[in-house]
């Protein structure tokens, strides 16, 4: 791998600095100046994934302390080439007001573009749960039918034989809701997952 990193491979130059941060979730790890080299040999030339492992170390400390500004700057590149995981950073950059001014609104902006990935589990899936959580709390302005929506697409990645009107989350939403505004969440809810099916499944009890 260092072989092909040191020919100017992006993808091994990646690689390599991210294994220096494999595993690790906090603070400086003990070679942060190679993996903070490689993996900025190859964001340099635009690689998101080496863009997204720079903007996460420098938010978590991971290369001798935390700079927001530069976390943001290799986030907001990363997240701009499309990458989920990136994007979801990017919500919760704002949502915590991590270096710059709080926003669930920005937040909600970058949690939307993760989720309407049709291919990206991992970053889609996160940003998904933290819509349904914002729309239930009443951080984001909409209506309970947002938050019911929400949740019923997040059992249908997780598991399709979930009845939504046995979910905790969902329950409780609908106490708050007319029959009327329970079927529009329902029907917008079965129009995200079929434009999004290789992420989820529509529940049984939702198909027509």
């Amino acid at each position: 791998m260092l072989k092909s990193a040191d020919q100017g491979y992006i993808q091994a130059e990646t690689a390599i600095g991210s294994y220096y941060l494999e595993n690790h979730h906090t603070g400086p790890v003990p070679n942060y100046a190679d993996a903070d080299r490689w993996l900025r040999m190859a964001a340099t030339q635009g690689d998101a994934e080496a863009q997204l492992w720079l903007g996460l170390g420098y938010k978590r400390g991971f290369f001798g302390g935390i700079d927001y500004e530069e976390s943001l700057r290799w986030l907001r590149k990363s997240a701009a080439q499309g990458l989920p995981d990136a994007q979801v950073c990017m919500g919760q950059t704002y949502q915590y007001g991590e270096g710059v001014p709080k926003s669930n609104d920005r937040a909600a902006y970058w949690f939307k573009r993760a989720a309407d990935h049709l291919s990206d589990i991992s970053g889609a899936f996160e940003a998904e749960g933290e819509l349904a959580y914002m729309y239930r709390d009443g951080r984001l302005n909409g209506n309970d039918v947002e938050a019911y929506m929400w949740f019923v697409v997040v059992d249908s990645s997780v598991d399709p034989a979930i009845d939504p009107a046995t979910d905790d989350d969902v329950k409780e939403v609908a106490k708050r809701m007319t029959p009327a505004k329970i079927a529009e969440a329902q029907q917008r809810a079965r129009d995200w997952i079929n434009r999004h099916p290789r992420l989820h499944r529509l529940p049984a009890v939702l198909n027509p």
